[in-house]
């Protein structure tokens, strides 16, 4: 394909194009990134301020934290992918991989395969269960993470890339600067406290949306985050008591810890895209 090339409607589209049109005013993928980045941050606030008060009453600081920070970011992710939907006259399917539908069945596949690999995630971060009520903090993790990974997942690889695509016209670079547009705000939303864990956002979300790219959907990139905080959160949580689990996480990020973590996660992408090439996958 030429890089200036002019897509015309109906042509096979990489996955983040989904919503590229030759007769499209520019208008709306720019208008549906702001009214729907707005919308997003107002549906966050409202969650915080109601759900955060009485969910502390019944379960640890950082619990409560952890479950508010999931709804709201499940809620204002769903939130702005509707906007901008609506806006880019784009059907949901479109924005979860291209071939308009959410494969499950390879979602497990690259679910499966990185569970023992990010298994590394635990060399050196278990020091033996210190919390009480550690089951209630194992069921609460595995209840709420999906729902923040889903939030974000929607929001930064898949409205977020498809509306910045759709301002550009060559296909390199709207796969490059989506990519790192979507990876830059996914970093300054987890509130990175240093530098070392500015480094190890952004690495994540590029490594995400490589994953979406060449595979064709946000299967893999909704694996690979899955399994990520599902080891990265669940560990400390079953360790910690009554403190602030995702400020303690953002602040405390060694340049030591970023570079092992980057190197976890791309090893895991290196094996959803050796799955995705032998099975065949639909990428385009």
């Amino acid at each position: 394909m030429n890089p200036n090339q002019v897509i015309p409607p109906g042509s096979v589209l990489h996955f983040a194009e989904q919503a590229v049109h030759p007769r499209r005013s520019p208008w709306r993928p720019l208008v549906g990134l702001v009214l729907g980045g707005f919308a997003a941050l107002i549906v966050l606030s409202l969650v915080t301020l109601t759900l955060q008060p009485p969910l502390g009453t019944v379960l640890p600081g950082d619990l409560a934290s952890l479950v508010t920070a999931a709804s709201g970011l499940f809620l204002a992710g769903v939130t702005l992918t509707v906007i901008v939907c609506v806006l880019l006259r784009l059907t949901p399917g479109r924005l979860v991989s291209v071939t308009g539908s959410f494969r499950w069945r390879l979602f497990g596949l690259y679910a499966l395969a990185c569970v023992p690999i990010m298994a590394l995630f635990l060399i050196g971060n278990v020091h033996g269960i210190q919390r009480t009520a550690w089951i209630l903090a194992t069921l609460v993790v595995f209840a709420v993470i999906p729902f923040q990974v889903t939030g974000e997942e929607l929001a930064f690889r898949g409205a977020v890339q498809q509306s910045v695509s759709a301002l550009l016209p060559a296909w390199r670079l709207r796969l490059v600067t989506a990519a790192l547009v979507s990876a830059a705000l996914f970093a300054v939303v987890h509130r990175p406290g240093n530098a070392a864990g500015l480094a190890a956002f952004l690495a994540f979300g590029l490594v995400f949306a490589a994953a979406g790219y060449l595979t064709g959907g946000l299967e893999a990139p909704l694996a690979l985050h899955l399994i990520n905080n599902l080891y990265s959160l669940g560990t400390p949580t079953i360790q910690v008591d009554n403190t602030n689990l995702l400020t303690q996480n953002a602040t405390q990020i060694t340049w030591g810890n970023a570079l092992f973590t980057i190197a976890v996660n791309v090893l895991p992408l290196v094996v959803v895209v050796l799955i995705s090439r032998r099975k065949g996958t639909v990428t385009v």
